[in-house]
């Protein structure tokens, strides 16, 4: 097995720890490809779903994590499958990270971003992001 093919399987094992100890709010639809190329995961956290938050809100969002061929060394891309109204979500889905990825960041570290950035995290909220 290569060091990429490595990296990844142990990545995918640590985002199954995180849902395993997440108490059910963190699921892994499916994975895709071998090595693992493409993994959906479902987050259980209240979200806006439109303008009308937090009236109107949604409690499950869909997210798929794309792995390009050199990752860890090339930033994953994030799509948000279910529509969601935030600031550093494009209209397409696409998140805005909005931080340097480092290769040492794993997909763990990734997927608890991603809860931060749907609950609004006001430390990691960025209202400037090109995605407004």
């Amino acid at each position: 097995m290569s060091a990429f093919a490595e990296r990844r399987t142990q990545d995918v094992q640590k985002l199954h720890a995180l849902a395993a100890g997440s108490g059910d709010r963190v699921r892994i639809l499916k994975t895709a490809g071998a090595p693992v190329s493409s993994i959906e995961i479902e987050l259980l956290y209240r979200t806006a779903g439109g303008q009308n938050y937090p009236r109107e809100h949604q409690e499950s969002t869909i997210c798929k994590i794309v792995l390009p061929a050199r990752y860890p060394f090339v930033e994953p891309s994030v799509e948000i499958k279910t529509p969601i109204f935030h600031p550093n979500v494009w209209a397409s889905g696409k998140v805005c990270l909005g931080v340097k990825w480092l290769p040492t960041q794993g997909l763990d570290l990734l997927v608890n971003r991603l809860i931060q950035i749907i609950i609004f995290d006001e430390t990691i909220l960025n209202e400037r992001s090109p995605a407004n």
